[in-house]
Formats: structure tokens, sequence, C-alpha cells
């Protein structure tokens, strides 16, 4: 019997939990948009590294952890670029990457998924909510989502009576199955 157990629990066991397709970045765009004395400042991270396990027919179970480089950072202007890579904004010399990690996943009646994430920078962790749609085609897959967040949560920037609280990330990755 106790050599019947073991091969019965590797039988079973997969067919009891729900199979998670992996999915490799093949592209990615990590983009953000803040308001600085009433300019809208456009800028974009570079450097995602992802594990994604998503199966759109199983998503309670999928799980998605992903990550940006700072020093990656850029808009387009090398001197403000310089600037936010210091201790007072992103601190990239401590802190060299942003990540995310998910908590859950719904889906909701448009057929797009709502996900919670535990997004840290400059280390502080916070739990973020990124609504997400999802294409499937063939062997390939597209992930967008966009949300908001006050980047004084994670302690960027301080205090400004020019620069606005609220930037808007945007993050689209095409990945293939593997």
């Amino acid at each position: 019997m106790k050599t019947l157990l073991p091969i019965l629990i590797t039988l079973i066991v997969p067919r009891i939990l729900p199979a998670q397709t992996h999915w490799k970045v093949s592209s990615s765009s990590v983009t953000f948009k803040i308001k600085n004395a009433g300019f809208t400042v456009n800028g974009s991270f570079g450097g995602l590294i992802a594990d994604i396990q998503f199966d759109a027919a199983n998503y309670a179970s999928g799980s998605i952890e992903a990550s940006v480089d700072v020093n990656s950072l850029n808009t387009g202007i090398e001197l403000r670029n310089s600037d936010l890579k210091r201790e007072k904004y992103f601190n990239a010399s401590k802190y060299p990457r942003i990540s995310i990690k998910s908590i859950s996943f719904s889906k909701q009646k448009d057929g797009t998924f709502n996900s919670f994430f535990k997004l840290t920078m400059k280390g502080v962790t916070k739990k973020i909510d990124i609504p997400f749609s999802y294409n499937e085609k063939e062997n390939t897959a597209v992930f967008k989502g966009s949300f908001t967040l006050n980047r004084r949560d994670y302690s960027v920037g301080g205090n400004s009576w020019t620069m606005s609280d609220e930037v808007t990330i945007s993050i689209i990755m095409s990945a293939a199955k593997q």
C-alpha cells in the first residue's frame, strides 16, 4: 500500500489541479504618464522580465510575476532621466527593479480580467488592482493593462506643488506559449 500511494497521487493530482499555460514574453511596453508643471510627462521602462502561468479557462489558479529595470527609465530627456534615478525619486542604485506579483484574478462579464497584485517599488509593497485584457491566438497571447497609483505611497518624489501625485501606468506584453 505504501508504494501504491505515491503512484496514485502522481496519476490523480495532475487531473484535479487545473493546468496552466506557461508564457514567455516576446515583446513588452511599460509606459507611464504624469502631470508636471501643467504638462504631461511620458516615459517608459525596459528590461521587463516575467514568469506568466495563465490560462483563461483556469484563470483563478494563474500567476504572473514581472519586473522592470529602473535604470532603463526613459522620458526622452537625459537630464530628467538621471534626476529620476536619484534617491529622491526611484533610487535606482538601491532599488534597481520595480516588481509585481499576482494575488488573485477574476473574470468580468465583458471577458476582460481583474487582478490584484503586490507592487514593490523603492522597498514599499502595496496591493494594487490591475484590470487587463487577454487575447490568445494560436500560440501567442497579448496581455494589456492600465492602472493609476499614487507615487507618494511609494516615496517617489515627495511633496510637490507642480507634480501630480497620480501616475498612470500601461503595460502591454506579447508572449509565446512555452
